[in-house]
This record gives structure tokens, C-alpha cells and sequence, in this order.
């Protein structure tokens, strides 16, 4: 231990400290935590709920005087030896007040979630589970706060709420009991009948870049080459479509299309039907471009396509968002 009276430094484990404390350790571990420092508290009565130990972080204002400006602290939620179980507290200042309680991370109640649980540059801030599949177990998911949520698509993100599902990959979910369960798809509920996902709103983006070469319909996909926008068994879709296309810029004269369609399409027990689709042309440099709706049976999905009956040859970029009141009844 090493006391720096000049630069009122104290070192432990090093020689020359850096800090006001400078504490370090050195040891064989190679893939484990060690402890470098314990802070403990006891008390000479019985722990409760809420009894804890934090960090306390004072900074001088512009008066001189230092102030409480932050704690970091870890707080019994059940003090019960058998069953104890603790969370860590984030508290903040504000508006020259007290310190106020802005995040908490909290230990599930009912599941224990193996440490291997959480995909590969995964963040998990919700507060309860309830399942050890309830998880931000996708590569590079993030479940940012909320309780019983589930994010296993890989980069899928669940911002908070409860009992939510994003398995589709870059999908979102918001809200409560809802399911994203498309690539790239942002789905929100206020809650279930009967399972998450069954009544909900679904935003989805489809986009693809084509070359009009001939009269072929050509499919728009949710990652621009093949994924699908399937529909569950025993559901109904009411959607709307906003389609845009265009040329290459650049100065050399762009050609644009605007299309919009509204329908509804069903999945009854595995049959995929479009069951109305209306098709309104909002702006086309070229007449002989059209875009539908279309239902594939085989894969129960919406298709949405567009053609060039001229053949013209042209290159168009499009892209398609689609809303969708989705219904599920089995």
C-alpha cells in the first residue's frame, strides 16, 4: 500500500496511483470475476426489503459546495436468507432536488436464466421473468426495460412494456402482448385475447430493385430478395400499401411511380385468401406500370408486386410500408 501525501493519493496493489484510490489486483484468472474490492453493510437490526449498500457520487457546483449528484447501490428485494434476491438502483439529481431512482435492474422472480442465455452483444434491462426463455437471446437483441418479454430474433429490440415477443430479425415490439414475428417488422398492441400477437398493429417495409425487362410481376420482399410477409393460421390482415419507385438520379432525369392499395386478406386454417384489394395510382411517369396485391396460397402470404406491361427495361428502386390491423381467431 502505497500513501502519495503530495498528490493525496492512496495506492493498493500499486506503486504509483493514479487516483485518489487506485486499487488493483493481480492474479492467474484468465475467464472468472475477481473481487477487487467488497463494500459491505450490516446493521444491527434485521435486514428488510430495501436495505442495501451504494456508492455515492458528490460533485461541487458553481457555489463550491459539494452536492449529491448520483448513487449506484444494490438493494435487498427479499431479504429472506432462503429466498433473497437483490436489485441494483440507478439514482440521479434532479432540479437541484434529492436523488430520485431513474433505472433499477432486478433478479427474475420464478426462472433462472443461464448466464449463456443471452445472444452474442445482447442487452437485457427488463426487470422480471417469468420463463428462462424470456430473454433477449437473439445475436445483438436488446430488451431495454419491461418484464416477461422475449426478444430471440437476432438484432430485434423490445423497448419495454410486458409480455412481448420479437423473433423476427430486426424486428421490434411495443407495447403489451405483442408479436413481431416478420423481418423488420415494428408491432404494437395494448394487449391479447388470448396470446401475444393477435391483436395488434404491424408495420412492415418490402423493397426491391428490379429491371423492367419484361411483363413479368415482379414480388416485393421484406429483405429485398426473398423473406416473406406470411400470415398466421386463423388470421385476417385489413392493409394498407404505400408504394414508391424510382429511377437513378443523379441529373440524368429521374422516372417516379406512387402507388396505394388497400385490402384485406384472410389465412383460414391454412388457406390464404385476398379477400378485397383496391389499387389507387397516385403518380406514374410511366402508364404502362401497375402495381397489386396478390395472395400465395402455398406460403400463406401477402404479395405485393409491380409490373412494366411496356417492358421498357427500365431499373426502378422500390419500397413498400405497409400497415396492418392484424386479427387472429382460432
Amino acid at each position: 500500500m502505497i500513501l502519495d501525501g503530495t498528490n493525496k493519493r492512496l495506492g493498493i496493489g500499486d506503486t504509483t496511483p493514479d487516483a485518489s484510490l487506485d486499487v488493483q489486483t493481480s492474479d492467474a484468472v484468465t475467464a472468472a470475476i475477481t473481487d477487487v474490492a467488497i463494500l459491505a453493510h450490516d446493521t444491527s437490526g434485521t435486514a428488510a426489503v430495501g436495505f442495501g449498500a451504494g456508492l455515492l457520487y458528490q460533485l461541487e457546483d458553481v457555489g463550491t459546495t459539494l452536492r449529491d449528484a448520483g448513487r449506484l447501490a444494490f438493494q435487498w428485494e427479499v431479504a429472506a436468507t432462503a429466498t433473497r434476491r437483490s436489485r441494483f438502483v440507478l439514482h440521479t439529481c434532479q432540479t437541484a432536488g434529492s436523488l430520485i431512482e431513474q433505472g433499477v435492474v432486478e433478479a427474475p422472480i420464478t426462472a433462472t436464466v443461464a448466464a449463456n442465455s443471452r445472444g452474442a452483444g445482447a442487452v437485457d434491462w427488463q426487470g422480471l421473468r417469468s420463463a428462462g426463455a424470456q430473454v433477449a437471446s437473439g445475436a445483438h437483441s436488446v430488451i431495454s426495460g419491461g418484464r416477461y418479454n422475449t426478444a430471440s430474433g437476432d438484432y430485434s429490440t423490445i423497448i419495454g412494456g410486458g409480455s412481448s415477443i420479437a423473433i423476427g430479425d430486426y424486428s421490434m415490439a411495443m407495447g403489451y402482448q405483442a408479436n413481431a414475428a416478420l423481418q423488420g417488422a415494428v408491432a404494437h398492441a395494448s394487449g391479447a385475447f388470448a396470446t401475444a400477437g393477435d391483436v395488434q398493429h404491424i408495420r412492415l417495409m418490402a423493397w426491391r430493385q428490379v429491371v423492367h425487362s419484361n411483363t413479368s410481376w415482379y414480388t416485393l420482399y421484406l429483405d429485398g430478395a426473398a423473406a416473406l410477409m406470411t400470415i398466421p393460421a386463423d388470421t385476417i390482415w385489413r392493409f394498407q400499401v404505400r408504394i414508391g419507385g424510382t429511377t437513378q438520379g443523379g441529373g440524368a432525369g429521374m422516372d417516379v411511380w406512387g402507388y396505394g392499395i388497400t385490402g384485406l386478406i384472410e389465412n383460414d386454417n391454412g388457406t390464404t385468401t385476398l379477400l378485397a384489394s383496391v389499387v389507387t395510382t397516385n403518380y406514374e411517369d410511366d402508364a404502362n406500370f401497375d402495381a397489386r396485391a396478390l395472395a400465395d396460397d402455398p406460403n400463406d402470404a401477402l404479395l405485393i408486386q409491380v409490373q412494366d406491361a411496356g417492358a421498357s427495361g427500365a431499373s426502378v428502386r422500390w419500397g413498400a410500408t405497409l400497415h396492418i390491423t392484424q386479427v387472429t381467431y382460432p
